[in-house]
């Protein structure tokens, strides 16, 4: 079947959403329970009779499509979307489940790994998926299920309902939506301009600003990280992420009528003024630098590897993350010196303030090691004696703000430092030594008796590589 019809065709297929009779006891209740989204994948002629009369009929098998990526839900808006004539197939797929969009790209052939394998039986949750936003609770079930599309809001200006399947959201969760946005593709490069978006609402988390800001605010921030870090050919629509941020289920919108809520334009957005930001459980966890540090590593790999990243970071007010190190310097303008005559060059004076590291505990972690890299084990010889650099874990500069200590430092060669620092190598909590472009291996890390590695600086440096292994 799937070898004859085309993509553009599967977009269009209409979803069944299936229901079935519900019962206390074996009596009916008079109403009905969303068991899921199917799709027809097998049909047949056959032929019944009824009072000694021949006729032909069709039979299907319908498989039934995991839900599990939206928490057993399904976005009503995503069935208003395919009413609405302005959108195109590609927008409304912007709405629809993970596991219909993958049909509707690959076909039949993903279906073994794209079907519901929860066994259905009454009382299971997780058997009997739901339509809309609200929460489920064990008294839904003694009543009414709860399980048709809400009512629509009055006309007027109004906030959107907070995204489902938030209330529980986990660090993993968060990082798991981060990795898995939807993204539009052009000549095979991925879009930057949702991952430039959630970016510049970490970064008003990290700076105590409020997760939500206005469009105006938005628009005229997020359309310069467009223009300045987008795709050189890339449109600068920064309507685009404000409002289709929300499929990642991590981004809030308010304010917006509902009567325009599909798929509002920019003249909308300038015309009302919404707001728009993080949602209020990711701002949460992300106000934990360590949660916060793997959510900017795993947009900067995910989506951004090819872009300057000290430019970015600075752009975004995130300097220090692209590196373990962080920024190890201040520097403020004091006096600029120019009189306008030709000669020497002007001069600008600045102060500098520089963290200072203890020098004692830089010695003494080399004599502990020995001067050999805890990596590789190279022992660099110059004249006279030998050579080797202390690599604070998690770095003193900012943002990292780590503790100048013993159990915050390693002896590495001057190679594996570089790497340590630009957050190419990691050590995972068995000690092994990974390369983060490849996860190939790299080393295993030589411990010493005297000198205890903090397990928690380790645990920092890995969320900036976007590599926790706590699991």
């Amino acid at each position: 079947m799937e070898g004859r019809i085309g993509r553009n065709t599967l977009a269009l297929a209409v979803p069944l959403l299936l229901f079935a009779s519900v019962t206390r006891n074996k009596t009916p209740k008079g109403y009905v329970q969303f068991c899921g989204v199917g799709v027809i994948e097998h049909a047949e002629v056959i032929e019944q009779e009824a009072k000694g009369s021949p006729f032909l009929n069709y039979r299907y098998d319908i498989a039934v499509l995991d839900l599990s990526s939206e928490d057993d839900q399904v976005d009503w808006a995503w069935i208003e979307a395919r009413g609405n004539p302005d959108l195109t197939a590609t927008d409304v797929l912007e709405y629809a489940p993970r596991s219909w969009r993958r049909w509707v790209e690959h076909g039949h052939a993903v279906l073994p790994e794209e079907r519901r394998r929860t066994p259905r039986s009454d009382g299971d949750a997780a058997a009997h998926p739901r339509i809309g936003s609200r929460s489920h609770s064990p008294e839904d079930d003694n009543e009414s299920p709860g399980l048709l599309p809400a009512p629509r809001i009055p006309s007027g200006r109004t906030t959107l309902p907070p995204q489902s399947g938030l209330e529980g959201l986990t660090e993993s969760e968060l990082m798991s939506r981060l990795r898995n946005l939807r993204v539009h593709s052009k000549n095979g490069r991925a879009s930057r301009h949702k991952p430039l978006a959630l970016l510049w609402g970490i970064s008003r988390v990290a700076a105590g600003k409020p997760r939500l800001a206005s469009w105006r605010q938005f628009q005229a921030e997020t359309g310069g990280l467009l223009a300045e870090f987008g795709h050189p050919d890339s449109q600068v629509t920064p309507e685009y992420p404000f409002w289709h941020l929300r499929t990642s289920r991590l981004w809030d919108v308010h304010g917006i009528p509902p009567d325009e809520i599909v798929k509002p334009h920019a003249a909308t957005f300038d015309r009302i003024n919404p707001e728009g930001g993080m949602t209020e459980q990711a701002g949460q966890l992300l106000a934990d630098p360590f949660v916060r540090s793997q959510a900017v590593a795993i947009l900067r790999e995910s989506y951004l590897g090819d872009v300057d990243q000290r430019a970015l970071m600075d752009r975004l007010g995130l300097a220090g993350y692209e590196t373990a190190s962080g920024r190890m310097e201040e520097v403020e303008d004091q006096v600029h010196d120019e009189d306008g005559n030709s000669g020497p060059a002007s001069r600008r004076r600045t102060n500098v303030s520089r963290i200072v590291r203890d020098a004692r505990l830089v010695a003494k972690v080399k004599w502990l090691h020995g001067d050999e890299c805890q990596v590789c084990g190279l022992q660099l010889p110059i004249r006279f004696t030998n050579y080797s650099e202390a690599a604070h874990i998690r770095g003193l500069g900012r943002p990292h703000n780590g503790p100048d200590e013993l159990e915050n430092l390693l002896v590495l060669c001057p190679n594996h430092h570089v790497q340590f620092d630009g957050l190419a190598i990691y050590i995972r909590r068995d000690g092994t030594v990974l390369s983060t472009r490849d996860e190939s291996w790299v080393g295993e890390l030589r411990r010493h008796p005297d000198h205890v590695i903090s397990e928690a600086h380790l645990r920092y440096h890995r969320a900036l590589c976007g590599r926790d292994d706590r699991s």
